[in-house]
Parts: structure tokens; C-alpha cells; sequence
């Protein structure tokens, strides 16, 4: 769990997009709000690879190494059908992801309609 969220928390893979900017997209993303239990969304990476992110909130790292966000929804692409992998971290409450996989919701164009598959933790594997 951890060295995901680190490696998409602080990867620099491709610019944070506005979240606005994903509404009328091909792709789909699911979001929580603009808020979840205080956080609101600091981070938006668009798909790369079949992976895409939003993350809520933000960490203290320290001088050696990065930190989990408080909650990333990771979207994962495999055969046409994505999972959102719910990963909850520094700073978050006790039952964060079970909340937020209750509060998962359609973002994009391409998400109305579908349920997604859901994942807390971690990633299945796409072969």
C-alpha cells in the first residue's frame, strides 16, 4: 500500500490536471466529492499506462522519504473494465476506505452508468 501511494502521491509521471478538466472525458473516473473527511482533492493525474489518480489531501514526508496521502482513489484499466484501489493514509480515519468506496461516484462522461470494480489496499493484477 505504501509504496504506491508514494510512488503516485509523489511521481511527477505527468502534471496534476484540474479535476473539472476530467468531466467530459473519454475515460472513466470515479471521484468522492471535492472533500472527503476533510480533504479536499490536491492532486489529479490523468491516465498513463492504464493508471490514473486522485488524491485528497496531503502528508508530511520526511527528509528521506515520501508519505501516503490521506486517501487515493487509484484508477486502474485492465480489458476495458477499470477498479478503483482505495488506498487510505496519513492522517486518515479509522474505516476511510470502506467510506469511500460506499461514496464512490461517476466523474467522467465515460463513468455514468458503470460501476467500477473496487479494491482496497491493493492492485489486481491485469495479465
Amino acid at each position: 500500500m505504501i509504496a504506491a501511494s508514494i510512488a503516485s502521491g509523489c511521481s511527477s509521471r505527468n502534471q496534476s490536471v484540474d479535476v473539472n478538466a476530467l468531466r467530459n472525458g473519454d475515460a472513466p473516473y470515479y471521484f468522492v466529492g471535492r472533500s472527503f473527511d476533510g480533504f479536499r482533492i490536491t492532486h489529479v493525474y490523468s491516465y498513463q499506462r492504464g493508471v490514473a489518480n486522485i488524491i485528497y489531501g496531503s502528508c508530511k514526508a520526511r527528509s528521506d522519504e515520501g508519505c501516503p496521502p490521506p486517501l487515493e482513489l487509484q484508477h486502474r484499466l485492465c480489458h476495458g473494465r477499470v477498479t478503483v484501489v482505495i488506498y487510505a493514509g496519513q492522517g486518515a480515519r479509522a474505516g476511510t476506505p470502506r467510506r469511500a468506496a460506499q461514496a464512490l461516484r461517476p466523474l467522467s462522461k465515460a463513468a455514468q452508468g458503470e460501476k467500477p470494480d473496487v479494491a482496497i489496499d491493493q492492485a489486481p493484477f491485469c495479465h
